[in-house]
């Protein structure tokens, strides 16, 4: 997992840390819900579910300097955009790892956030 860690001490700099670990929080909170949404684009055939929820998770992914799970949210933005479900599916695959890998780096690096 590519952490970018300028991007978090900037945030801890501007939102100072308490504020920062609500916005950590709220992420992973709210990361199973993306997950299951992507998901449901997949059962359903539905690529603008899968973009949409690609767009949110590549937002909210880039926000908090966690560049891999950007780099999966701009793929499935652009599979789902397309309409190719097809190419979606192994990043969806992903997502799971890279989110366990990304709370790894983020408590390796910052354990003041979790």
């Amino acid at each position: 997992m590519t952490l970018n860690n300028s991007t978090l001490e900037s945030l801890i700099e501007i939102l100072e840390i308490e504020d920062t670990k609500e916005l950590v929080a709220i992420y992973f909170d709210t990361a199973s819900e993306i997950l299951h949404n992507i998901n449901l684009g997949i059962e359903e055939n539905d690529a603008e579910k899968i973009r949409f929820w690609g767009h949110r998770i590549k937002g909210a992914s880039g926000t908090l300097g966690l560049d891999d799970l950007e780099n999966a949210g701009k793929l499935l933005e652009l599979y789902g955009g397309k309409g190719d479900i097809k190419s979606s599916i192994p990043i969806i695959n992903s997502l799971n790892d890279l989110l366990k890998s990304a709370q790894a780096a983020i408590k390796k690096d910052f354990p003041e956030l979790l």
